[in-house]
This record gives C-alpha cells, sequence and structure tokens, in this order.
C-alpha cells in the first residue's frame, strides 16, 4: 500500500504533498519529471534515470537542489517504508515560486505509483496508432507538458490506439510515451532528431548494435507506414507492436520476429538487472 511520498527533503504522507499555488508548475506548466518502475523491490535503471533527470533540469534551467547520491537515498527510502516489491515513481522538479518568470526555489517530489504495464493483449497481438503532426517543444527534456496528448485523448480512444504518433514534414518524431522503430527486411530504423532519448530505446539501439544492421536517421510517416514491422519502446512499452496506423495495416497486421525478439531481449535486461543490483549505501 501506498502511503508516503518524498517532498523538498522530507517524506510525507499524500495528503500533506501539495504544491503552493504560485508554482510555476502550476501557474505557468514549467517543470520537468522522470517516471521508472520498481519491480522485485529494485528501481529500474536508476543510475540512467537520473542522469536523464538533471540533463532535463540543465536544459529547463532548472536547479536541482539535490545531488544524485541524495536521489538515490530518498528512493530507497521509499521503496522500504512503503515496503514495495512493485510500483512506478514519478521525479517532478518544478519551475517554483520565484518572481513572476523567474526559476527560483524549485519544488522537488518523489511520488509514488502503483505498477503499471502496456496491456497484455496489446503486447501478444499488437496495437493500433493514428497520427499527428505536431513537434514536442524542448524535445530533449522530459517536460510535464503533455498537454497535445490530454488533448487527443478521446480521438485515441475512440480509434481504440495505444496513444498519438507525432511526426513532422521531415520525420516521424515519437508517439506521446514512446519511441518508434520500424524494421525493413532485416534493417532496424529509429528516428534521429527531435525527440526524448529514452532508456528503453538506448538499451535496444546497444542490442541492435550487435545483432542487426540499425540506422538512426529520419523516417517519413510515408515510409513508416510501408515497414514490415513497427513498434514502440518505453518503460511500459517494451516492444510493443504496432499493427496499424491510421487504419493502414503495418506487414502482416501482427507481431513480426524482430519485435518478438525485442522483447525477449529487453525482458533478459531486465532480470539481469535485477538480479546484479546493489543498493547505494546509506
Amino acid at each position: 500500500m501506498i502511503n508516503y511520498h518524498f517532498l523538498n527533503g522530507k517524506i510525507v504522507s499524500e495528503t500533506s504533498a501539495c504544491l503552493p499555488l504560485s508554482d510555476l508548475g502550476i501557474g505557468r506548466g514549467y517543470g520537468i519529471f522522470d517516471y521508472f518502475q520498481v519491480k522485485q523491490g529494485v528501481p529500474l535503471y536508476l543510475d540512467e534515470h537520473l542522469e536523464r533527470m538533471q540533463n532535463s533540469c540543465r536544459t529547463m534551467r532548472l536547479p536541482l537542489v539535490y545531488s544524485l547520491e541524495e536521489f538515490k537515498i530518498f528512493i530507497l527510502e521509499l521503496i522500504q517504508i512503503n515496503r514495495l516489491t512493485e510500483a512506478g515513481m514519478k521525479i517532478i522538479v518544478t519551475g517554483g515560486t520565484g518572481q513572476g518568470f523567474s526559476l527560483e526555489n524549485p519544488n522537488v517530489a518523489i511520488q509514488v505509483l502503483p505498477f503499471g504495464q502496456a496491456k497484455k493483449e496489446w503486447m501478444e497481438r499488437g496495437a493500433p496508432l493514428i497520427s499527428h503532426e505536431y513537434q514536442r517543444p524542448v524535445p530533449h527534456a522530459k517536460t510535464t507538458n503533455y498537454m497535445m496528448a490530454v488533448y487527443l485523448q478521446n480521438k485515441v480512444d475512440q480509434a481504440g490506439a495505444v496513444e498519438p504518433l507525432y511526426y513532422t514534414r521531415t520525420s516521424v518524431r515519437e508517439s506521446s510515451r514512446a519511441n518508434v522503430f520500424a524494421v525493413f527486411g532485416k534493417k532496424l530504423v529509429t528516428p534521429a532528431h527531435e525527440i526524448l532519448t529514452g532508456i528503453t530505446r538506448k538499451h535496444t539501439i546497444a542490442w541492435a548494435k550487435n545483432h542487426v544492421e540499425l540506422e538512426i536517421r529520419d523516417i517519413t510517416l510515408e515510409e513508416l507506414v510501408t515497414a514490415d514491422e513497427v513498434f514502440l519502446t518505453g518503460t511500459m512499452k517494451m516492444g510493443l507492436p504496432i499493427t496499424q496506423i491510421d487504419g493502414d495495416r503495418i506487414g502482416a497486421g501482427v507481431p513480426g520476429p524482430m519485435t518478438k525478439t525485442v522483447q525477449q531481449m529487453l525482458l533478459n535486461y531486465e532480470e539481469q538487472y535485477i538480479a546484479t543490483f546493489v543498493p547505494v549505501a546509506t
């Protein structure tokens, strides 16, 4: 049961985890976050998520008042005090309570969430996407600005889709919460520019460099729908097969062999990480 969260240096109850109305995260939507999962009591890929969180803060000019080692201690304390085996964790750094648009006194929170994952049916049989022409602002930072995804949710639900796929005239970018990969024959392709570089994407690319032909480049929406396979990677989408985009069938309309291989690889990598995880000394 989730009883405690972290806010500005303290472990607090859910009713005490509150931000002031003057915070720029509330009034102007200015902030960053990072999300990771806890499995078997282990915070998955913790160093990589903390490094990305730090980079997001740097990109958004948000001062980070705690070291990465301190964040590790806070996270492990939350796992212990909540007696977590499986959960989600979201680190949030807001614009703070400075004057006007001044980025001062950021609020730092770690929210403990129920464990989540993509639908089993989607992972096994595939799922559709709908496309939307859009470039996420400040794409290299994981900001709290998900306005477009929220705005499009009714359309996504009506299509029975996973989420929207963002694209521009020059290239597909990413879906609202995941990175995109396409398979052409034995070649694996993933977009290169103006995207958030996901942790699961990073692991998939590292594997691909040793096992298949890999291209990291622009790929138009028109080219993407001609792929033999398309799949998404993300914390909750570990090789999620995409079998339709805007009603156009992808490949044979079922999860393909490379997608299934990537799914198994990511599961194996996760199991290895859990088995070898060493907590930070407190």
